[in-house]
């Protein structure tokens, strides 16, 4: 490799991070009448955690590279690390909980409503290379509110469960990637905004008769950046008006027009629906042909919402066709992911797209040898 490519690269940091966690819960279920019961939780979290960084310099002068990862910078060169060696520790005390309430309206239907808050501590951006990446990150609280019914219908051929939900989290982590100004890969995880999400998800399945069973999930959700950090959005309006381009734009959940990129992964609707079928060949051999589609709505699936990054909604379709042995414990499966060969971008990095995967065929085999 020559001498050049090191010098594209001229700094990199070695880094220590340990944690160190100790907590105490509590959870309890008070049945007050036959019907209604109150369940709660508490837990107190102490977490602490220590990182200790040192900045170096990457020559290529034939040295092995352990070597030349054990030259330290001039103080002079990062201005963060003043003596060489820098160490940071913080902790977290936190309360955490929860409180469901819960109605039986008959042996069939269940009624719930329940509240929780939960915590994630901070952090550092311990893969920055340079001194404005190096950032440290806050903890992270999500206040969690929902409400739904699990039931079942017409003599237990038909199950619905559905769910309504409200997340309300504050100072949000969001791991981002992007290109730097040397052409590498700077990750970063940062406290960009609040999120609030809320929606509803659904699940049912039916059994018309007894060989045939239909199942449908569905997922419907609004999620929102809320609250956002004064330094991103001054970050968006200098990308708009052309300040800094290279550094402004196209990072972070700043898109490359300068207006804030939608919440990654988060599509407003999601369907999952498929069936079996339970076909007996003799009193031993089953054979059982299954399908089932998935449907998602076009959504983000990178932070910073890049051209590249926008997924328009899709469907793939999935089937498998499996011979079951009850007797001797062993199944036969051959089965199809992807079976249209649907292309759909399921994630991105650097600008880069990464593809669902193709149309994929599998067969399986699987023998039990458990005592009869």
């Amino acid at each position: 490799t020559p001498p050049d490519y090191w010098n594209n690269f001229p700094r990199v940091l070695s880094n220590k991070q340990d944690a160190e966690a100790q907590a105490a819960y509590i959870d309890a279920t008070w049945q007050v009448t036959d019907r209604f019961q109150i369940t709660g939780g508490f837990r107190y979290t102490h977490e602490e955690k220590a990182w200790a960084g040192r900045p170096m310099r990457q020559f290529f002068d034939g040295q092995p590279l352990l070597e030349i990862l054990d030259q330290p910078l001039d103080a002079t060169d990062f201005e963060r690390f003043p003596e060489g060696v820098v160490y940071d520790n913080e902790d977290w005390t936190e309360p955490t909980y929860r409180l469901i309430f819960g109605y039986d309206f008959s042996e069939d239907t269940y009624g719930f409503a329940g509240y929780s808050r939960g915590f994630k501590s901070g952090g550092w951006n311990a893969r920055g290379t340079t001194a404005d990446t190096l950032l440290n990150f806050d903890k992270e609280t999500v206040w969690s509110y929902e409400a739904g019914m699990k039931s079942d219908w017409l003599d237990n051929r038909l199950r619905a469960n559905i769910t309504a939900f409200y997340s309300d989290i504050e100072d949000f982590q969001l791991p981002s990637a992007f290109s730097n100004a040397t052409g590498g890969i700077t990750f970063i995880t940062q406290n960009f905004s609040d999120l609030e999400n809320k929606g509803i998800e659904a699940e049912f399945v039916f059994v018309p008769w007894d060989p045939l069973t239909l199942f449908m999930n569905l997922g419907i959700q609004d999620a929102s950046y809320e609250n956002i950090d004064p330094s991103i959005e001054q970050q968006a309006a200098d990308c708009r008006n052309g300040v800094n381009v290279g550094d402004t734009c196209s990072s972070g959940i700043v898109n490359d027009q300068g207006q804030i990129a939608d919440p990654v992964r988060a599509p407003d609707f999601t369907l999952n629906l498929g069936f079996n079928y339970v076909w007996d060949i003799n009193s031993d051999l089953e054979l059982i042909p299954g399908a089932y589609i998935y449907m998602v709505d076009d959504h983000n699936v990178g932070t910073s919402g890049l051209p590249e990054a926008l997924t328009s909604d899709y469907t793939l379709l999935n089937a498998s066709l499996a011979l079951n042995s009850n007797e001797s414990d062993w199944s036969l499966t051959a089965e199809c992911r992807n079976c249209t060969d649907r292309r759909a971008v399921v994630s991105t990095l650097a600008r880069f797209q990464y593809l669902s995967e193709p149309r994929t065929w599998l067969v399986r085999f699987k023998k039990g040898f458990g005592a009869n």
